[in-house]
This record gives structure tokens, sequence and C-alpha cells, in this order.
């Protein structure tokens, strides 16, 4: 079976205000096999929170993934790295990945704020 995950109207502005929320440098970064990545600033550490696509998804939806890595990111199920080694999601992808989240497009970067 299938699914076709889409969010409502109360959940398309849920994720805007808690884009608005989010601290300036903020980033996210996606890879074409379904991953989101939110990487927060936060001192000299780096907040990083996920959300994956389900296996049976018939098609990556961005706003979804941003979705899910930012209600984990309110609900605090994040990892905490040093800052001096993550910078934005890029470098996440890039440093703690490495080649994982790269298919045959690699990652796209989706958003810096």
């Amino acid at each position: 079976m299938t699914s076709n995950s889409k969010l409502t109207q109360d959940q398309k502005a849920f994720r805007k205000e808690m884009i608005e929320n989010l601290p300036t440098g903020s980033s996210f970064a996606v890879s074409d096999c379904g991953v989101t990545v939110l990487c927060v600033p936060d001192g000299k550490h780096t907040i990083v929170a996920t959300g994956i696509m389900s296996a049976d998804e018939r098609k990556f939806r961005r706003k979804v993934g941003e979705f899910y890595a930012l209600m984990r990111y309110n609900n605090g199920e994040v990892i905490r790295v040093p800052r001096d080694n993550v910078q934005d999601a890029k470098q996440f992808v890039l440093a703690l990945f490495d080649g994982i989240m790269m298919g045959e497009y690699g990652y796209t970067l989706v958003r810096y704020i």
C-alpha cells in the first residue's frame, strides 16, 4: 500500500508560524531520497532535527518533511553537535551524512533563514 501525505490547512499555517519563530541562521536541507534536515544555531552548538519520508510514500513533499523536522525540533527530539563542526544544514549533510543522503542529484539546500 502506498501513501500520499499532504499537509492540512492547519498544518500549513503552523509550519509557517514555526519557520517564522526559528532563529536567524537556521537552515533546511533535503536529499532526493526523502530526508529533511533542520539545523538551528544555539551558541556553541547546532541543534539538528530530521524528517524522514516513509518508505510507502509515493512522492516526496518538501513542506511535509520540513513540518515534521520542525515538530521534532519543537518537541526536543533533536541532537546537538558542536557549532564549529556544523554551521548550517548544507554542511551537516556534507559532514555527517557523507554520501548517505546523496542520490542521483545529490542534496538540495532548500531554505536558509
